[in-house]
């Protein structure tokens, strides 16, 4: 019996948050798709994180209105996400 394909690359994946994380380091503001990506989260768990659990700060594109993009601010997200990488790591470590 033949093996099924994955729905997915996970090579293509590994490089898309590779090029992420080097915008990152270069101090770019991600959205949430990015950030989604980053932490295997949807954006709407991203979302909360930013606007209910105030786990990183943010702006908004410029124009504003409630449909802007949202950009969290890069120093935060490093912290968050070394943060995030530690052995106990996963959210448990963003409790």
């Amino acid at each position: 019996m033949a093996e099924a394909a994955p729905d997915h690359d996970e090579d293509g994946d590994d490089a898309a948050i590779a090029a992420i994380e080097a915008r990152l380091a270069a101090g770019e503001w991600l959205g949430l798709e990015e950030l989604a990506a980053l932490f295997g989260k949807d954006k709407t768990t991203i979302s909360r994180w930013i606007h209910k659990k105030r786990l990183m700060g943010f702006r908004r594109e410029p124009g504003g209105g409630p449909t802007s993009k949202i950009y969290a601010n890069p120093v935060h997200v490093r912290a968050l996400l070394a943060k995030w990488r530690t052995e106990e790591g996963g959210e448990n470590a963003l409790v």
